[in-house]
């Protein structure tokens, strides 16, 4: 059918909306609070919308969009490779808060070192803290990606070790769960603040970084490498079938298919805590990065069907993989 023929409509949906935040008091008691939230969402349809919802694309959304849904329970992932000097202190931040919502919850513990950390997590297990042990190195990715085969609840998320994200801004992405498909943690909002700041050369290069993802990946989000997401059980098992990425970029091939996917996102100012005893080898991982994120884009095109195989297993071994 000549393409003059078809019918395009394009809907605008601006809300204005007082949405709850939740926060965490005295005792570890969510504290609910008001702000006034908006989202613009630009939505195509090709033909009659009766008979063509399957071609909806969402094109761009933002704000506090979407209605709240119920969900049964809360699995956090936490990747921890040698771990056992800061594991605690996440651990001690984080339950509490998952108690102070009143929803089934679990903490999966995935570790793939060779230190005490197995030994200090099982001693959370009466809490709700579950480990599991891995004899070969995973990759903080392909220990996510471990952790959410394993989960079991509807709102499935994950956080770093060192207990960098403040535990109210842990409680405040479960308030947006309710609503969005993805939440992603943000240090580099308007609203954003560091309760220690990076040092400035980590800064310059996130967000250069930023810039190279946006422009290559298309991802309107201005902080992929934030480790605080929290997903759609649905969405996020589909995406861990698609991603090939175990490395620190498996934030952003997360989030490439998750917005290929049609995934509601919305990303949140967090504060944040900057660890100095961060083991990230920043100027070897820098090319590593780069060349991970141009491959995410090549293995996406149409062309992929005929690269052969040999050249992808190449590429997941050199750059994909930790």
């Amino acid at each position: 059918m000549p393409w003059c023929t078809q019918s395009f409509n394009f809907t605008i949906h601006l809300v204005i909306e007082r949405s709850a935040l939740v926060g965490i008091g005295a005792g570890a008691q969510p504290v609910y609070g008001d702000r006034w939230c908006w989202s613009i969402m630009v939505e195509f349809v090709q033909g009659n919308r009766a008979e063509s919802d399957n071609k909806g694309r969402l094109l761009y959304l933002h704000g506090d969009q979407g209605r709240k849904r119920p969900y049964p329970g809360i699995s956090l992932i936490i990747p921890a490779f040698n771990e056992e000097d800061r594991i605690s202190r996440a651990l001690d931040s984080y339950i509490p808060v998952l108690k102070a919502t009143g929803f089934p919850f679990e903490i999966l513990v995935i570790m793939d070192g060779n230190d005490r950390t197995p030994e200090i997590v099982e001693r959370y297990s009466h809490l709700g803290v579950t480990g599991f042990t891995y004899g070969s190195k995973l990759g903080k990715g392909g220990a996510v990606a471990k952790g959410v085969l394993l989960s079991s609840h509807d709102i499935v998320g994950y956080v770093d070790a060192d207990g960098s994200l403040d535990a109210g801004d842990l409680a405040m992405m479960l308030n947006y769960a309710l609503t969005y498909d993805c939440v992603v943690a943000s240090r580099w909002l308007r609203e954003s603040r560091w309760l220690r700041k990076e040092p400035l050369f980590n800064r310059i290069a996130s967000r250069s970084f930023n810039i190279i993802v946006r422009g290559f990946l298309g991802i309107p989000v201005r902080d992929t490498q934030c480790g605080a997401k929290f997903f759609r059980s649905a969405i996020v098992k589909e995406v861990v079938t698609r991603a090939i990425v175990t490395n620190r970029t498996f934030d952003v091939d997360f989030l490439y298919h998750a917005r290929r996917m049609g995934a509601r996102m919305i990303e949140i100012p967090v504060r944040w805590s900057h660890d100095e005893d961060t083991r990230m080898p920043i100027f070897r991982v820098i090319p590593i990065m780069f060349l991970t994120v141009l491959g995410i884009r090549f293995m996406n095109l149409p062309l992929r069907r005929y690269v052969p195989p040999s050249v992808v297993d190449f590429f997941v071994r050199r750059y994909a993989s930790d």
